[in-house]
């Protein structure tokens, strides 16, 4: 029995050291599998990120709009987008709102875009080129494909000589670049850490610029300049006259050159060129003040952060700022900032309230983007009371919204110390008593007396009479051994009788 354990025991050991050679030989492959199903979704949700990006920019550069905010007077006459100038204006303010739309869609990537320092050999870098092509091929304006591959390598796109969002009637090209990066292969020197992922997408650009006319071409045709009517000059028209004759019939004929007024030409109205924009309505939602709003309040030692968070489209501007609060003690106030742009700093520092100091409309992105704003005090001071700071953004279709954040701190805010808390003592094993305590009861002896009696009766002599010794019997119990086990066992006490067979010898007696 005692072997057959043994064996038992080998056995349940050799299983276990089985297992764990056999788990050690898999779990490479497992994580090789698993890292590798990671990272290939990552990439491949990358990808198509940018091939939407390329579909979104060509679709609104087709269209011919434009967001005013980009509108810049390059002739110098006060009036952006319009003007002597205004083509080249509007084709100016076109090409950044192109790539605004098309960076639009890239959520969820972290891209580093007209970054200062960042180039084509960097991780994460995100270009975005639109480009022109006249059907003609008279404009000189070249468009190179972009192709996917190693980072620094592979060719990017570009156009020559430089970039231009299209006329009417021309095919605009909009092409994305991005340096995709691995996580996790690099740590297991898997592979290329990272790879260039390019889309590109042509259009035709829309006759945006001659919608509203008459008697206009349709689409694709040339337009030829308007021919002016030919005006005749004016010609002298010789006219003879006769003169009487004198009494002395001298003949004297003259030749007088007489101008001959000539009928005036109607100007006949004509068609101008004038190109007229066409404003198309896009599917870029108006601003809205419930798409901005404040995201988080923070009480830190010596400054009062608020977050706001711009899930518009468009961008909004930070215009101003009022800060209230009230509490006992002094407050002094440094500056305010937002966004990393410090644009309120009195000096001396300022210790009432209210303060309000206007910003010089610093940008917040839209699409989700978030920007802190914040109020730093110099004395290091315990927050207590009631603070209020009060946000005013505008948008560039003259939309505004006010933004409030309150915070009371009832107690004064803790330092950043973290708390330890002690960790309660968890009493694995309770004590368990392993042996049971047998009471060992008394045993119980049957013993049927015996009385051997003689037979024979003898007078009383002087003979000493022999008493025997009643003899000793050893008794054994056999008591069961319990061996120990740790499971609590309530084992009644059964006695255990005992028979002990013990022969008495009573002496013989003649006078009883």
């Amino acid at each position: 029995m005692k072997s057959l354990n043994i064996l038992r025991r080998n056995m349940r050991r050799h299983s276990l050291a089985q297992a764990m050679v056999e788990f050690a030989l898999v779990l490479p492959i497992v994580l090789i599998l698993l890292v590798g199903i990671i990272e290939f979704s990552r990439l491949f949700f990358a990808w198509l990120l940018v091939e939407n990006s390329a579909r979104f920019g060509v679709r609104y550069a087709s269209t011919g709009t434009y967001n005013p905010i980009y509108c810049q007077d390059l002739d110098g006459d006060g009036t952006p987008c319009d003007g002597a100038s205004k083509e080249e204006e509007i084709d100016a303010a076109r090409i950044p709102s192109i790539k605004d739309e098309t960076r639009r869609i890239i959520v969820g990537l972290n891209y580093y875009f007209n970054v200062a320092g960042v180039t084509k050999v960097n991780d994460e870098y995100l270009n975005v080129t639109v480009c022109r092509k006249d059907p003609l091929d008279t404009s000189g304006y070249d468009f190179i494909h972009p192709q996917m591959g190693a980072v620094g390598i592979t060719q990017y796109a570009g156009c020559t000589p430089n970039e231009h969002p299209g006329a009417p009637g021309d095919t605009v090209y909009v092409a994305t670049d991005y340096n995709f990066k691995f996580i996790i292969l690099p740590l297991f020197d898997m592979g290329m850490p990272r790879i260039h992922l390019a889309a590109y997408r042509e259009a035709k650009v829309e006759q945006f610029r001659v919608s509203r006319l008459l008697n206009v071409p349709p689409p694709g045709s040339v337009l030829l300049p308007d021919t002016p009517t030919p005006v005749p000059p004016d010609t002298d028209t010789p006219t003879s006259t006769s003169t009487p004759l004198p009494p002395t019939e001298t003949p004297t004929p003259t030749s007088t050159r007489t101008i001959t007024p000539t009928p005036t030409i109607t100007n006949t109205p004509t068609i101008t060129n004038t190109p007229t924009i066409t404003k198309t309505p896009t599917s870029t939602p108006v601003p809205s003040c419930t798409n901005i709003f404040v995201n988080g309040i923070t009480v830190t030692s010596s400054e009062f952060r608020v977050v706001v968070r711009n899930n518009n489209f468009a961008p909004a501007f930070l215009t101003n700022s009022t800060l209230y609060w009230n509490r006992v003690g002094t407050m002094t106030m440094d500056y305010f900032s937002f966004s990393g742009s410090r644009y309120y700093n009195p000096n001396p520092n300022v210790t009432t309230s209210p303060i309000s100091a206007a910003a010089p409309s610093i940008r917040l992105n839209g699409g989700g983007t978030n920007g802190t704003w914040l109020a730093h005090f110099a004395n290091t001071p315990v927050f207590q009371g009631y603070y209020e700071a009060i946000l005013i953004f505008s948008f560039p279709n003259s939309v505004t919204c006010e933004l409030h954040a309150v915070r009371t701190v009832l107690t004064p805010t803790p330092s950043f110390t973290p708390t330890i808390t002690p960790t309660r003592t968890i009493t694995r094993t309770p004590t368990i008593t392993r042996t049971p305590t047998i009471t060992l009861t008394p045993s119980k002896t049957l013993t049927p007396s015996k009385t051997y009696t003689p037979s024979k009766t003898l007078p009383p002599t002087d003979t000493p009479t022999k008493t025997p010794v009643p003899s000793k019997t050893p008794t054994r119990t056999n008591t069961p051994v319990v061996p120990p086990t740790n499971t609590r066992t309530n084992t009644p006490n059964i006695p255990t009788p005992t028979r002990t067979p013990t022969r008495t010898t009573t002496p013989s007696c003649a006078d009883c």
